[in-house]
């Protein structure tokens, strides 16, 4: 696994998620400005994975929220 691509895509996801602990679908593509409940939830499970369980927590605490 190239590392570097990994910390990267862990950075990019962390600075895309909002304040409110959602994942925006897409940063990039105003279309895709809203959070997806199940692209999210992967997500979120793959931060968990990678020990980010603080954007995992703040994403299921918003998804409770919603």
């Amino acid at each position: 696994m190239d590392q570097g691509l990994y910390k990267k895509s862990i950075q990019t996801i962390l600075a895309s998620q909002s304040e409110w602990g959602s994942y925006v679908a897409s940063p990039f593509f105003p279309t895709y400005q809203y959070c997806w409940l199940r692209d999210g939830s992967y997500i979120a499970h793959a931060m968990d994975t990678a020990g980010e369980y603080e954007s995992a927590s703040a994403f299921f605490n918003w998804v409770g929220q919603t």
